[in-house]
C-alpha cells in the first residue's frame, strides 16, 4: 500500500461502523492485556451515535476500505487509529 492509493476525507454517518471497526481491530493489536470498561456493540454505539455524528471525523480510506480514522476535539487530536489491511493478528 503506497502513499498514492490513500484518501482522506471527512466521515460520514455511513463511516461509523467501519471506523468503529478500525478502533476495535486497532486497540486489540495494540493493547491486547488491557481489559476494556465496554463492550464491542457499546464501542460501535458510541461511534454511531456520538463520535461520528459529534464530533469532526476523518477517514484514510484504501480501495473503498476505511483503513484508519481520526477524531478533533476543537483543535486538539483526540483520537488517530490505524489499521493495516491484512493484519489479523489481535
Amino acid at each position: 500500500m503506497g502513499i498514492n492509493n490513500v484518501v482522506v476525507r471527512r466521515a460520514v454517518a455511513s463511516d461509523a461502523a467501519a471506523v468503529a471497526e478500525v478502533w476495535l481491530r486497532s486497540f486489540a493489536a495494540a493493547l491486547p492485556a488491557v481489559c476494556r470498561a465496554h463492550t464491542d456493540d457499546q464501542v460501535r454505539s458510541w461511534f454511531r451515535e456520538v463520535v461520528v455524528p459529534g464530533h469532526e471525523t476523518w477517514v484514510a480510506m484504501v480501495e473503498g476500505s476505511v483503513v484508519g480514522m481520526m477524531v478533533l476535539d476543537g483543535e486538539e487530536l483526540d483520537v488517530r487509529y490505524v489499521w493495516r489491511p491484512g493484519n489479523q493478528e489481535h
